[in-house]
């Protein structure tokens, strides 16, 4: 890797319905409400933003998200969820080089 290359990181994002299956699906695992979510969510965005970091927000669908799990012997759990944005962004990635 060349001094200027950087590894981009993957955030996932959701919209509120998205979120809103989130939660059902792991009541535990994320912030109370989708506002509260949200605004901790592009606060963390934003601060990596400015501390340099090249980081993508991934749109998150639970459907394709357990499909992907089921697939790869995964509970949906937020270590899980990371894995899968940065699939996405992976396979974003290998689109936009062709």
């Amino acid at each position: 890797m060349e001094q200027n290359d950087q590894m981009r990181l993957a955030m996932c994002w959701y919209d509120e319905a998205q979120w809103k299956l989130l939660k059902e699906l792991d009541p535990d695992g994320t912030d109370d409400t989708y506002e509260v979510w949200r605004k901790s969510a592009s606060e963390a965005f934003s601060e990596l933003r400015a501390s340099g970091q090249d980081i993508v927000k991934i749109s998150i669908r639970i459907d394709e998200l357990l499909a992907w799990c089921e697939e790869n012997g995964y509970e949906p759990v937020s270590s899980s969820r990371s894995a899968y944005a940065a699939f996405k962004l992976q396979q974003n990635n290998e689109r936009n080089k062709t």
